[in-house]
Parts: structure tokens; sequence; C-alpha cells
């Protein structure tokens, strides 16, 4: 019965407000009487207000009565969370579950047929290069793109 209870907390938690903000509405009302002259410094501020920005004053009202029903629904979501978090915890201690073991498959060798243009890219990046000693050696992608910035350096030291 708690169970059923506390998992619909947020219907719960809007009907207390309900009722809460209701009882607050009658008990608490706005601070502005009717009388001519007004009794407490708060109301005589509350009519100047009303007087210089109409506006002003009825969305201090506004606020006011929404604050009546909406504060009480914060409390109360809170109680029922913390109520919902701390006592419906399972009892007893869950069974660490024994790991299942798949079958391996053999892995099947990824085969990418490449376009004749990244083909003729990589030969021309993976080649053989003369240094100025005349011997020759093979370099791969990053050395390429090192001797090219080397080379690019040189050319604009040169000022060619």
């Amino acid at each position: 019965m708690i169970q059923r209870v506390l998992n619909s907390k947020n219907f719960l938690a809007v009907l207390l407000a309900l009722l809460t903000g209701t009882a607050l509405y009658f008990k608490v009302p706005w601070p502005m009487t009717t009388a001519i002259v007004s009794q407490t410094w708060n109301e005589y501020f509350l009519r100047l207000i009303a007087l210089r920005d109409p506006w002003t004053y009825a969305t201090l009202k506004a606020s006011y009565h929404i604050m009546l029903f909406t504060t009480p629904y914060i409390g109360f979501s809170f109680v029922l969370s913390a109520l919902y978090i701390f006592t419906l915890r399972p009892r007893r201690a869950g069974k660490p579950q024994p790991l299942r073991i798949e079958p391996t498959l053999p892995r099947i060798r990824h085969v990418a047929i490449q376009p004749p243009l990244i083909s003729c890219l990589r030969g021309l990046l993976t080649t053989e290069f003369r240094l100025d000693s005349g011997t020759t050696q093979v370099v791969g992608y990053h050395e390429v793109f090192l001797v090219a910035v080397l080379v690019a350096v040189r050319l604009a030291i040169q000022g060619k």
C-alpha cells in the first residue's frame, strides 16, 4: 500500500499542495484590507505601489497567490522523494550474477577496396627520396609531411 502511494508521489504532492495552499489562502490572505486608512507599513507601501504602478501591484499580488500553492508543492515533493529513496530500498543484498561467456567468433579481416586516387596518393606519399648525401631512403606518411615542411622552409629562406 505504501509503495503504491510513494510511487505516485507527484500526484500526492499536488493534492497536498492544493489543500495546504487553499488553507493558506484563507488563513494568510493578501495583506491589503479594504479600510480607507492603512493599518500597517506593509499595507501603506502596497497602496503606494498600487497607485504608482498598477501592473507591478497586480504582478506582486498574482505571484503571492501562486507562491501560496507552489511552495508547499516543492516541500511535499522533497519530503515524498526522500521517503521514496530511504524507505523503498531493497531488503536483501543482490547476489552477484555470474559472467556470461559468449562464444568467440573468428575475426574476419576487413578488406577495403580503395579508390584509385587514394592508391595513387599513397604511392606518392610512400616513396624514395634522394638525400643530399646521395643515399636513397623509403619514408612513410608522417616523414613525407616533415620533409615537405622542411623543403617549404628551405625555399622560404632562399626566397623562392
